[in-house]
């Protein structure tokens, strides 16, 4: 009897499983999916807004994701849009969204079409140092002494036709007629209250400018006293549309030590015609890899013979460009944007002289490998002066004292955006959703793609949270206030030794080591 209810057991139970009725979906454990998916770009990041199923039952939430591949958050059952960070400008994404319930997820229910959010600014692309302009020889422009020189850039020196949004430029001004000063500006645009180099009788004096390029390809160097003017391409800027989504980005350092020959760090003093090659990836906060171009600041200490240095990509030939002109038992410096060589290495060449040299890192540029680096753009503006404490121009009428540092606004001012809104936070907190009541948003012009800026120089965009203290050293502030304006400056005897200008150009006697 036991065996017989054992054997009728088996029996009903498959005849039921054999004429059970089809079980839907949802029941089964998968959800339907959302409809009316729909993805717009909001400033640096990509909306994505949906309307759920009318069956809900079993829903515990969404995901939303990307193609490419790489943008994904889960959403609570109660969400119906979602703000996506992290998005790479100038690529294009197609968002979709699928209905989770538990670990079951419904077939993803993509938007449209794809959706590409525009860059803020452009991207780098470092070239080894190329002349461009040497008034001495009539490269660039007509031979002599000159007081405007309109630099055409476009398809020069590595630096393309079309596309170029701003340049950087070594601009040396040598021989001068008198004191004075270097405005570089736009061309085809009026000439702007502001300089990039100043100079005295005779000087040599260099200094690393970025400076958008006009309309017609063309750039214009303004001297207020005749003078002999070179200019040396060390790399150029694209526009915002044609941007690169990971390459060509900057990520600022604070300055580290990589080289200074005196003690030996990084390296021995080179001779007359000697060069010493710096491990710059890897080192002072570089990455090993990745790293397309570094931003140097490289300080000349007191070189026992005029001459000048020339820093390059390690392995490649050497230009003919200069980074420094000194004369001897000088002191100055010049900030450097040079592609990093072979082995990670940048090369520096000594003409002549036992000159020892000082190397600090503060930034560097991405190569693109690594698209989840981020970085900043360059969003160019016009030089326009925005602190003269001469005439009480955004601080102060008064010198800045010796050891002091002068707070500056630039947030708002001269074409940069205002500091109202704040810049994207860490991407857990930019990944959001919520009602109407969540109306955080991006600001449209911001000078990142996915990762909060630093600064390179006045042309950037502030740092993180707004204005930004820019301190400059007391020790430049007297020589050359004169020039600025126009005027002459009473200039005392002993002109041989000046102290370095961390952000100026390099200062020289009017003797020797031009180039």
């Amino acid at each position: 009897m036991r065996a017989h209810v054992r054997r009728l057991t088996v029996v009903l139970a498959a005849t039921v499983a054999g004429t059970f009725p089809t079980v839907p979906a949802s029941a089964a454990g998968t959800p339907p999916g959302p409809v009316a998916v729909t993805a717009v770009a909001d400033g640096l990041a990509l909306r994505v807004d949906w309307t759920p199923p009318e069956d809900r039952t079993g829903i515990t939430g969404y995901r939303v994701s990307t193609v490419p591949a790489g943008l994904s958050l889960d959403l609570p059952a109660d969400a119906d849009h979602a703000v996506l960070a992290g998005v790479r400008p100038n690529t294009g994404y197609v968002a979709e969204v699928a209905a989770l319930a538990g670990a079951d997820a419904s077939p993803p229910t993509r938007a449209g079409g794809p959706v590409t959010v525009a860059a803020p600014g452009g991207s780098l692309v470092a070239v080894p140092p190329a002349r461009l302009l040497d008034t001495r020889s009539g490269l660039g422009a007509p031979a002599g002494a000159t007081r405007q020189v309109t630099l055409t850039v476009a398809g020069r020196g590595g630096v393309p036709g079309t596309g170029a949004a701003a340049v950087a430029l070594n601009v040396t001004v040598t021989a001068p007629a008198g004191g004075g000063f270097v405005t570089a500006y736009p061309g085809g645009t009026a000439r702007p209250t502001a300089s990039n180099v100043n100079y005295a009788r005779g000087q040599t004096v260099a200094n690393l400018v970025v400076v958008p390029v006009g309309a017609d390809g063309t750039v214009v160097l303004y001297s207020s006293a005749p003078t002999q003017l070179v200019a040396d391409v060390a790399g150029w800027f694209s526009t915002a549309g044609t941007a690169s989504p990971a390459a060509g980005l900057f990520h600022g350092l604070a300055p580290a030590r990589l080289v200074d020959t005196r003690t030996g760090l990084g390296g021995v003093t080179p001779g007359p015609d000697g060069q010493l090659d710096v491990q710059v990836t890897g080192a002072g906060g570089v990455p090993a890899s990745g790293v397309s171009a570094v931003v140097l600041n490289t300080t000349v200490a007191g070189a026992d013979a005029a001459g000048f240095v020339t820093a390059y990509p390690a392995g490649q030939p050497r230009p003919t460009a200069s980074t420094l002109n000194f004369v001897a038992r000088q002191v100055l410096a010049n900030r450097v944007i040079v592609p990093v060589g072979v082995d990670g290495r940048v090369s520096f060449y000594n003409r002549a002289g036992s000159t020892p040299l000082v190397v600090d890192v503060t930034g560097w540029f991405s190569d693109g490998s690594d698209p989840s680096v981020g970085g900043a753009y360059l969003a160019s503006v016009p030089p326009t002066r925005i602190v003269d404490t001469r005439a009480g121009l955004g601080a102060p009428k008064a010198p800045v004292a010796g050891g002091a540092s002068l707070p500056v606004a630039v947030a708002g001012r001269a074409g940069l955006p205002a500091a109202t809104a704040a810049l994207p936070p860490h991407r857990d907190d930019r990944q959001r959703h919520g009602g109407p009541a969540d109306q955080r948003r991006f600001p449209h012009r911001l000078p990142v793609s996915h990762r909060p800026p630093h600064r390179l120089g006045p042309q950037l965009h502030p740092g993180r949270g707004g204005a930004q203290p820019l301190r400059r050293p007391a020790r430049c502030r007297r020589r050359h206030a004169g020039a600025q304006l126009g005027r002459r400056h009473p200039r005392r005897r002993g002109r041989g030794r000046l102290l370095p200008r961390r952000h100026g150009g390099a200062q020289q006697h009017p003797s020797g080591g031009r180039r």
